[in-house]
């Protein structure tokens, strides 16, 4: 006889869930006591076998399994934070039993482990791995196996003799958009020492010695040696026509004499790999109307043959954005395209415009301040009812409103800490009411 049980288990912030039987017959047949564990298949996951999600479940194939035992299996799935949605269902052939996963996949985000020079990110991955069979790289924001990462990390540490807590936080990804889990260990004081660059170019390099206050001397961290070398090594890098310059993941090693090395001081190593470096082909556009070719050029500060400043090129593009923007084109993206040759090393550039509509100025709408303080901004406000938007004044006018707010009040005294503001578009007439809000 053939019986079915079905569990649908939707996941929520306190992984609440509920559960249905089919009939009471699907109840007798699941509470059978010969009932066997003969066959585990998923649906709905790439990410994962029927072996690793067998394993985490904690059932066992050729035992005996119950309903108690399979919604059990369903809990410590659905609390892992793993799976928005868990649904099984089983069929009782004879003695067997074949159980069926439903599975819908949360997000999850890759892992850094910040500030561990204890040990190894091999060690480390190695270490999780080995009890959690579910683990890939990533883990979710929250649940049971972010947690469970979090004390396999501890133990680790407590290996190794260092006794600490170790904490979890979603940070920007730095390298590309997104988020990631920064693990970081919250405790013991690891300063560090010196930075080693993996290449000349910026070990030699007058700028990095300038800012070398912004990482030695302070807590080691990776995140914080990648977000530096972000914003001040690879502008290196670009500038001198490494466009595939590559920044790796930094290391860390015990300052001092390798046979005592300094308990709390590290030296910082940062892998460099500069890649070829380019030279400017030519630079093509399409899509472009209201900016003519001939006008686009001259905000590109290169030739043809010149070393491809990545720099100068990022420069040029933003200058192109800007202009749209003082016309009135406020949805204008502008993205340019690299095509590397690396046999010849030269790098062309395919640049793509999507200039949008323009819009003209509708009127001004200020909110927050007295009727005299009003009078003064309308004053101060230079555009007129159908005049081009011009997005770079308003940008001006603004920072002028923040920080500069003598020009506009002179004597009056007013009072207000924040100024937020809101372009609204009308998209039927392509014109735009500037709001501007005083706190």
């Amino acid at each position: 006889m053939k019986y079915l049980f079905v569990c649908r288990r939707r996941i929520r912030r306190l992984c609440g869930a509920v559960c249905w039987l089919l009939g009471a017959t699907v109840l007798a047949a699941a509470q059978a006591p010969a009932a066997r564990l003969d066959r585990v298949s998923i649906l709905g996951t790439d990410r994962y076998t029927p072996e690793q999600i067998l394993q985490a479940t904690g059932l066992t194939l050729g035992q005996p399994v119950t309903r108690e035992a399979l919604q059990e299996a369903a809990d410590r799935l659905a609390q892992l934070g793993l799976f928005r949605e868990v649904r099984y269902r089983f069929t009782s052939v004879g003695e067997a039993i074949h159980l069926e996963w439903q599975l819908v996949e949360a997000p999850t985000l890759p892992v850094l482990f910040d500030n561990f020079p204890w040990l190894t990110d091999e060690e480390l991955l190695a270490a999780i791995r080995a009890q959690l069979p579910l683990f890939n790289g990533t883990a979710p924001e929250t649940g049971a196996l972010l947690e469970q990462i979090q004390r396999i990390l501890e133990q680790e540490l407590a290996r190794v003799g260092v006794s600490a807590r170790v904490e979890a936080e979603v940070m920007p990804r730095i390298d590309e958009d997104g988020m990631l889990l920064r693990f970081r260990v919250e405790g013991p004081s690891l300063n560090v020492q010196d930075v080693q660059w993996g290449h000349p170019l910026a070990a030699q390099a007058p700028r990095l010695r300038e800012f070398r206050g912004d990482v030695v001397g302070r807590p080691f961290s990776r995140y914080r040696l990648l977000l530096f070398a972000r914003d001040h090594v690879l502008p290196i890098y670009l500038a001198a026509g490494h466009l595939q310059a590559n920044i790796g993941v930094p290391q860390a090693r015990f300052a001092g004499d390798p046979n005592r090395p300094l308990p709390n001081q590290v030296v910082a190593i940062v892998p460099i790999e500069p890649g070829p470096l380019y030279r400017l082909q030519e630079v093509t556009w399409s899509g472009n109307a209201a900016l003519r070719t001939e006008e686009l050029k001259t905000f590109v500060d290169l030739q043809p043959g010149q070393i491809a400043d990545g720099m100068r090129l990022r420069a040029g593009w933003e200058r192109i954005r800007n202009e749209y923007a003082r016309r009135g084109y406020l949805d204008a993206v502008v993205r340019p395209e690299p095509v590397f040759d690396a046999d010849t090393q030269m790098v062309r550039y395919q640049v793509h415009i999507a200039e949008g509509s323009q819009y003209r100025f509708a009127q001004l709408v200020l909110t927050g301040l007295s009727v005299r303080a009003e009078q003064l901004v309308q004053q101060a406000w230079k555009l007129r009812p159908g005049d081009v938007l011009d997005r770079i004044y308003f940008d001006t006018f603004l920072e002028t409103l923040r920080t500069r707010r003598q020009q506009i009040f002179g004597d009056y005294v007013v009072h207000y800490q924040q100024v937020g503001s809101y372009l609204r578009k009308n998209e039927a007439t392509h014109t735009v009411d500037v709001l501007i809000d005083f706190k």
